[in-house]
């Protein structure tokens, strides 16, 4: 709902989950989303995440067949 964006709320369920990551003894994790897809890329900064890069998605990929052509990569290193 529109009510709730804009608020962070992704940002901070992000950061919840790092004592999850880290008790699963990671201390990288890869986040992907769709590059027309403003607010998630900005999520993804927000909580310290870096671009990669922008990858292609192969023919035979599940989202490929939706629709969807390309990928960001994200790659957040959680530190305690």
């Amino acid at each position: 709902k529109s009510e709730w964006r804009g608020r962070g709320l992704a940002a901070k369920a992000c950061i919840l989950l790092k004592p999850v990551v880290k008790a699963h003894g990671m201390d990288v994790i890869w986040i992907t989303c769709n590059p027309d897809n403003w607010a998630s890329r900005k999520t993804c900064e927000r909580v310290g995440a870096t671009l990669v890069e922008i990858v292609d998605l192969p023919p035979g990929n599940d989202q490929y067949q939706r629709g969807e052509r390309q990928k960001c990569r994200y790659r957040w290193v959680i530190y305690s």
